[in-house]
């Protein structure tokens, strides 16, 4: 769940594996091991990754006791549309944006 969070964060504010492994001081392979849960994340190091991603160190745990939602399911595609939009020419990321408007507010 942890190792989830650093991803969706670290993706969100369009940081690779490789400047948060310089940040840390370790290397891209290590963020990928901390990303996909294969190597647990000491307290030190949580606490240097949420002064990066400018949140507090509770927000890694906000939510961990709870049951998994269908909203999990879903993680993977959200990644994916994140990454699509943030590699979009301008005028696309506008197109894309005001039909998502349209689409939440139940236009289209």
């Amino acid at each position: 769940m942890i190792g989830r969070k650093i991803r969706q964060r670290r993706t969100e504010l369009g940081i690779s594996q490789e400047k948060l492994g310089e940040h840390l001081g370790v290397t891209f392979q290590q963020v990928q091991k901390y990303e996909r849960g294969h190597n647990r994340v000491s307290c030190g190091t949580l606490a240097v990754i949420a002064s990066k991603f400018e949140k507090p160190v509770t927000w890694f745990f906000d939510n961990l006791c709870d049951e998994p939602t269908e909203s999990d399911a879903g993680d993977k595609e959200t990644l994916s549309i994140v990454r699509t939009f943030r590699n979009l020419p301008k005028h696309g990321r506008t197109l894309v944006l005001n039909l998502a408007r349209g689409l939440e507010k139940g236009e289209a």
